[in-house]
């Protein structure tokens, strides 16, 4: 499956704990459920308990920005008899639009440790100045944050899409810094 959000713009939310995907009509958020809750319990919002009921819980939600996106969802892509709340607001519909956005950022399948990343690019783009450029694009990311590198006037736009989406393609874009292999995400 090809990502809509390959090539759309990234926000980190806070203190690294929210990554924002979004474009003109969808929003995926992932963050850490553990902040979110420490957060509410210094406020006296909800119990030591629930802030351990947290603990290794990664949070993703998807958002349609527009009636059209909910539109399409609901008629193309999961044949709902109309956009009624009855109808959307299940546990079946959640798990599949769930389910989509994460497969449409690859977080369905494991993300192997950095260095295969080299391997993968090796593989679709072969030996030369290309796989060069993409490993030190990798690099900058690894180094600065691939959501800084515009703001930092590292590159520009342009030039910092083009190879995101180079990397996408060769099923390469992995943008952590962790050495072991993370498994896969699901919804439950």
């Amino acid at each position: 499956m090809r990502s809509v959000f390959a090539c759309s713009p990234t926000r980190i939310i806070g203190k690294i704990e929210t990554v924002e995907f979004f474009n003109k009509s969808r929003k995926v958020y992932c963050y850490d459920k553990l902040r979110e809750t420490e957060r509410q319990f210094n406020k006296g919002k909800i119990s030591e308990k629930a802030v351990e009921a947290a603990r290794g819980i990664l949070r993703f939600e998807a958002r349609y920005n527009t009636s059209e996106a909910v539109k399409r969802l609901c008629s193309s892509q999961l044949s709902l008899p109309d956009r009624q709340a009855r109808s959307l607001l299940n546990f079946e519909v959640a798990e599949s639009v769930l389910t989509a956005a994460l497969e449409s950022l690859n977080l369905h399948e494991p993300v192997v440790m950095r260095d295969c990343r080299i391997e993968k690019l090796r593989q679709v783009y072969g030996y030369g100045s290309r796989l060069q450029r993409l490993v030190g694009f990798l690099q900058l990311c690894d180094v600065y944050g691939a959501e800084k590198l515009i703001a930092l006037g590292v590159m520009k736009p342009s030039a910092y899409y083009k190879q995101r989406k180079e990397i996408w393609d060769a099923g390469a874009l992995i943008f952590s810094s962790f050495y072991s292999t993370l498994p896969a995400l699901s919804v439950r």
